[in-house]
């Protein structure tokens, strides 16, 4: 028993006496090696922001979408007001969708807004023509925008010179109108 206590001690005193050799010999105080820190600099770049780019569609009311009217002329009136208002630089286009009348019923035939073989201002002096549109065939549909005249026939397309409200009639003049019959049926497609 006696025996591994010694072996105990030694072994107890031989830790000792081997660490302080291994730091510098025996007496010699214990420093720890010099601690040295070595910094290392990245330089950090820093990316730039993420654009996300995300495509909005806005939706504009398109004004240059046709309006479309239907209005009814008759053959033994004046100019008639269609109510509709046109601005200048509008496309009017206009057909004539149903009917039939004369500019002298009994004594010329029926037609769909063409009007006869007659033009005033072929047959005599433009000024003593009473036709709205002397140049334009007699019993044909016209209309007109402002002071802007213009010749419809059984249909055509025209730009407004002027702002106004659209006004339709036969070309016939105002004292013939008592012998006149019928009425036409008119599309009429107005685009900004």
């Amino acid at each position: 028993m006696q025996k591994n206590f010694n072996r105990r001690i030694i072994a107890l005193f031989a830790i000792p006496f081997f660490t302080a050799i291994a730091c510098g010999g025996l007496g010699s105080p214990i420093q720890p090696p010099p601690i040295t820190q070595v910094v290392q600099v990245v330089q950090v770049t820093v990316a730039p922001p993420i654009t996300q780019v995300i495509l909005v569609t806005q939706v504009v009311p398109d004004n240059s979408d046709p309006t479309e009217y239907q209005y009814q002329v008759y053959a033994n009136q004046e100019w008639q007001d269609t109510g509709i208002q046109i601005d200048k630089g509008n496309e009017i286009t206009m057909a004539v969708l149903s009917g039939r009348w004369t500019q002298e019923k009994g004594r010329a035939p029926f037609n769909s807004g063409e009007g006869g073989d007659y033009i005033c201002a072929n047959a005599i002096s433009y000024s003593e023509c009473v036709e709205p549109m002397p140049d334009f065939p007699q019993g044909a549909l016209i209309g007109k925008v402002g002071d802007q005249e213009f010749g419809i026939g059984n249909g055509n397309s025209v730009t407004a010179l002027q702002t106004g409200v659209l006004q339709l009639r036969i070309n016939d003049g105002d004292e013939g109108l008592y012998d006149n019959d019928g009425a036409l049926v008119l599309q009429v497609i107005v685009k900004q």
